[in-house]
């Protein structure tokens, strides 16, 4: 909102003045809205001095520490091997990362499906499922066969039907005696992840439009998918063109936060594509995040040297930062944690050079009872003229 001259003058004596001062409002002054300023400014003030900020995650408003540190959870994960049915009748071979909790340690883990890109094996994105796993998540790679007429073989490419697969694991796997698991998988928090190809079967199954190639056939996704974060994608209806020219699709995505991450020097998937995709995304919260220096392989192990586009960004350096945003974007909306929320949306790119952000967030109606606002704001001047 804009303010007046007047009520700046009075907001300026809040965090800069001594002494007292009397305010003359007249009828239809805006004395109300004067006060709401006040009690924003003066809660920063207050907070402040408790090294305490609010951010609103969308869901809610709450307390975070302002020296938040965007480490890992954990220090160690692990990972075993399982295989998952699927609409072939057959099984997908599939890698199930997770951190090493204590035994002490009896909590559930959200769970994130990560969807591969087109014929790249699920071993070369160990290294971002780990780190995913590090902050407290669960991460199911398959690995998923489909007989692709074009080439007539068989190819490594992701469908939408892989979601349901995905649920009915973990269910079963929570119910499975000898799944070092068993019991931990949070079947209420899921989230998708992928790469490519993968991204583009995350954002058709969060959109519910079944598109060409990665959506063979009808799809219904569980309520229990809280969001989506994917690397080098984009959203296209190759029913009109081929990966570069097809028109892109928007996402209706409801209630459904998605982060779309991208290579500065991504030569597959331009970023301008991404970034596109990324606008006809429907609903926040959303962000686009851009990742310098990476090109299209930043999330795997190891680089192809068939990208167009060389990287200029160690391959390292680039994996862990896509998966610590990955990681911390899915802990600020599956979660609803604000500490994790404010560094995604606001805090974050301004301390990492390689890091810029684009972002749209929920707006909540704030809280207006007159007297929690008189009640705070006597408290936050009490500890400021006290300071």
């Amino acid at each position: 909102m804009n303010k007046s001259k007047y009520q700046e003058n009075v907001l300026h004596w809040l965090r800069e003045g001594t002494g007292n001062a009397t305010c003359n409002e007249g009828a239809g002054s805006g004395k109300f809205t004067t006060l709401k300023l006040r009690f924003k400014t003066i809660q920063k003030i207050m907070l402040a001095l408790l090294g305490v900020t609010f951010v609103n995650t969308g869901l809610s408003t709450r307390a975070v520490a302002v020296n938040f540190t965007p480490e890992p959870l954990y220090d160690q994960t692990a990972s075993y091997g399982t295989n998952i049915p699927n609409s072939q009748g057959t099984r997908d071979e599939a890698d199930i990362y997770y951190p090493v909790l204590s035994s002490a340690n009896t909590d559930s883990l959200p769970v994130v499906l990560f969807l591969q890109g087109a014929n790249i094996d699920k071993s070369l994105y160990s290294n971002y499922a780990q780190l995913v796993a590090s902050y407290g998540f669960i991460v199911v790679i398959p690995n998923h066969f489909r007989f692709i007429p074009q080439l007539g073989t068989e190819f490594l490419l992701p469908e939408t039907s892989q979601i349901e697969n995905f649920v009915n694991l973990i269910e079963a796997e929570n119910a499975n005696s000898s799944s070092p698991l068993e019991n931990r998988f949070d079947t209420n928090n899921l989230a998708l992840s992928g790469h490519s190809a993968g991204g583009s079967v995350g954002l058709t199954g969060i959109g519910g439009t079944c598109l060409t190639l990665f959506c063979p056939e009808p799809f219904v996704l569980s309520e229990n998918i809280k969001a989506g974060a994917f690397y080098g994608t984009q959203l296209p209806d190759l029913s009109t063109g081929d990966l570069l020219s097809a028109e892109l699709v928007p996402t209706k995505n409801e209630n459904v936060p998605i982060a779309l991450i991208h290579g500065e020097r991504d030569g597959a998937i331009p970023i301008e594509r991404g970034r596109k995709t990324f606008e006809l995304i429907e609903a926040p919260a959303k962000a686009f995040i851009t990742v310098e220096g990476a090109n299209h392989r930043g999330i795997a192990n190891e680089d192809n040297p068939g990208d167009p586009l060389r990287p200029t960004l160690e391959q390292e350096i680039a994996t862990e930062t896509i998966a610590r945003w990955s990681a911390l974007f899915l802990r600020a909306t599956v979660l609803d944690a604000p500490d994790a929320f404010d560094y995604v949306f606001n805090t974050g790119a301004p301390q990492e050079p390689i890091v810029t952000v684009i972002s749209e967030q929920k707006s909540v109606t704030e809280p207006a009872s007159t007297l929690g606002i008189f009640a705070l704001g006597v408290l936050a001047v009490f500890l400021v003229k006290k300071t």
